[in-house]
């Protein structure tokens, strides 16, 4: 098994300012679908919506990690090995 995992600790808070919120919302999309744009590939977030959204911020403290080396991890053929961006830091 391959693996890499990080814990982190901390104080989180709701973002209650409509602003902070949709900033931190627009973040986690551009941070994880980096080609895509609101109006053209998704919808804006309305007002409405964000209303019913809860969006919370984390204030990290300290955090641990830790991850298996790949020269002593068990493979089995039927399953593929991470990808080598995975491997070197590439998933968030």
């Amino acid at each position: 098994m391959q693996y890499r995992a990080v814990v982190v600790f901390g104080e989180a808070r709701i973002l209650s300012d409509p602003e902070e919120a949709r900033t931190a919302l627009y973040g986690l999309l551009a941070k994880y679908f980096p080609k895509m744009n609101p109006g053209v590939e998704y919808q804006p977030i309305q007002d409405d919506e964000l209303q019913h959204t809860s969006v919370y911020s984390v204030e990290i403290t300290s955090w641990s990690g830790k991850e298996n080396s790949t020269e002593i991890a068990d493979q089995i053929d039927s399953w593929e090995s991470l990808s080598d961006d995975i491997l070197n830091g590439g998933f968030s």
